[in-house]
């Protein structure tokens, strides 16, 4: 099973207890965000909706690529990559 950095956006990491990385782990992006739900819920919560799927407003970046350009929540990851939570701005 895949270790990997999950990067907070700096309005959560109060929630995490004052730090901005988590570790989380999976095979696959989706798999990894279930174990950080399992791991730190209250954090978690606070950017995924019912299912363990990224709320509305969130985007989620692996290694710098954005994963709904990859294989959305069934992208694979490896030991040591780096996933961030990104949250968007809307408007214009």
């Amino acid at each position: 099973m895949a270790s990997l950095l999950v990067l907070l956006p700096a309005p959560l990491h109060r929630a995490a207890g004052g730090v901005g990385e988590l570790e989380a782990e999976g095979e696959t992006v989706g798999a990894a965000l279930a174990s950080l739900l399992e791991r730190h819920p209250v954090v978690a919560r606070l950017f995924l909706a019912e299912g363990g799927v990224p709320r509305r407003g969130v985007g989620l970046s692996l290694n710098g690529h954005d994963v709904r350009a990859l294989r959305q929540l069934e992208t694979p990851v490896a030991p040591g990559d780096r996933l961030a939570v990104v949250l968007l701005m809307a408007g214009g």
